[in-house]
Order: C-alpha cells, then sequence, then structure tokens
C-alpha cells in the first residue's frame, strides 16, 4: 500500500497583510518568554527574602516577583517597581489590586 502525502489546504496569506495583536487598552506592557523568566531569576537571586514578611519581622524565603504598582495601574515593569514576595503574600497582594483595579474601571 502506498501512502500519499497530504497537502495543506491552507494558503498563504497575501503579502503585506498582518495580524497585530490588540493593545492592552490600560496598563504597561508585560514582558514576556525566555527574557522575562530571567529577569524574575535574576531579581529573586538579588532579593531572596519576602518583603512583606521581612517588614512583620519574620523570614521567609520570596518566590514570586510582585509590581508594586500594578502593570494595569500604570506601574513600569523595571526593578524599581519590583518586589519579591513568597506565595502567601503575593495571593494577598494580588486579592487586594484586583480589587482596586475593578474600583477604578467601575468608576
Amino acid at each position: 500500500m502506498k501512502l500519499t502525502t497530504l497537502k495543506p489546504s491552507l494558503r498563504p496569506a497575501p503579502s503585506g497583510l498582518r495580524l497585530a495583536a490588540a493593545p492592552d487598552p490600560i496598563g504597561t506592557e508585560r514582558m514576556r518568554g525566555r527574557r522575562a523568566v530571567e529577569a524574575r531569576a535574576r531579581y529573586l537571586r538579588l532579593h531572596p527574602l519576602c518583603v512583606a514578611c521581612g517588614s512583620a519581622g519574620a523570614v521567609t524565603v520570596a518566590t514570586e516577583v510582585d509590581h508594586v504598582v500594578p502593570l494595569a495601574l500604570g506601574g513600569s515593569d523595571t526593578d524599581a517597581n519590583k518586589q519579591a514576595l513568597c506565595g502567601e503574600c503575593h495571593r494577598g497582594k494580588t486579592k487586594r489590586d484586583l480589587a482596586e483595579i475593578a474600583a477604578q474601571r467601575g468608576a
């Protein structure tokens, strides 16, 4: 039995036609991909302890990088706007940030 090759049913897009990602209506563009993974790993190497736990007098290993001012509220994706947090502190801050974003968008 001879196998035949299937021909693609999709035709190439006409030249000059490009699909653009829709811009985020509110907020700053987030760093993504390998570059973002490397940046988070570098930041956690430099800041290994949770900032929020530290301010409460506890010592906890930081596992996540958080934006102090969320990107959705106009914060930048620079080290000056980042802090190292443990998972529990990050979940709590994210919950507060989402409530603030919802309040601003609803107002």
